[in-house]
């Protein structure tokens, strides 16, 4: 199974040093889909940093996602958007956004959760928290397990921490890795031996 890399991105008010970081990842790895993560910034300047990340991920033919905020996707000319495990919020995003551009759904911890979200019609179930805090989460990776098996909606799941972990790896199509993973050479080196060892794709991005 080819591999695709998610990338998340923390919103960070440095808007030269995230741009560096991201133009860095892209320098070294293809980027299927490329997600803005919010934290705590003001929703203007979470806006400023993606307009000037936009670009440089189509550029590279990468998806960009607002982090669970629909209003931002056109407004920004973003590819779609991540919902936070919000059932209301991903129902108003599927009939806003879809079928033109890309509906995620996140934070995931539960099968019934999983599969309102497939079922709604989510683009992708990003299961255990967004930056990878699931390091002995066996519930999540047996969550990831079954999904795949189950369904032939993308399961994703951040493995930063664990992209040695060969089962759980040889089941995802789409990994999610944070940028952080690209700020040193041999960090970055690492990851993609891996990939590359595992035929990474090089083709298209998450598509609706």
């Amino acid at each position: 199974m080819h591999k695709q890399i998610y990338l998340i991105v923390p919103a960070i008010t440095e808007m030269e040093s995230l741009y560096q970081m991201v133009e860095r990842a892209f320098s070294l790895a293809k980027i299927s889909a490329l997600l803005l993560v919010r934290k705590t910034i003001n929703e203007k300047d979470y806006s400023k940093l993606a307009k000037k990340i936009i670009p440089l991920a189509h550029i590279h033919n990468c998806a960009f996602l607002i982090d669970n905020n629909i209003g931002l996707v056109k407004q920004l000319g973003a590819d779609g958007v991540h919902i936070n495990n919000d059932i209301n919020l991903l129902e108003k995003a599927i009939k806003q956004l879809k079928p033109e551009l890309i509906v995620g759904f996140g934070n995931i911890d539960n099968r019934h959760d999983a599969m309102i979200g497939g079922e709604l019609g989510a683009d992708y179930i990003f299961f255990g928290e967004i930056e990878g805090n699931n390091d002995n989460n066996d519930k999540i990776k047996e969550l990831v397990i079954w999904w795949e098996e189950t369904t032939n909606v993308p399961a994703i799941l951040n493995l930063t921490n664990q992209i040695s972990h060969s089962k759980i790896l040889q089941q995802l199509e789409f990994i999610a890795i944070n940028s952080e993973i690209f700020h040193t050479k041999q960090t970055s080196n690492h990851f993609l031996s891996i990939l590359n060892n595992m035929s990474a794709s090089k083709n298209d991005k998450i598509s609706s």
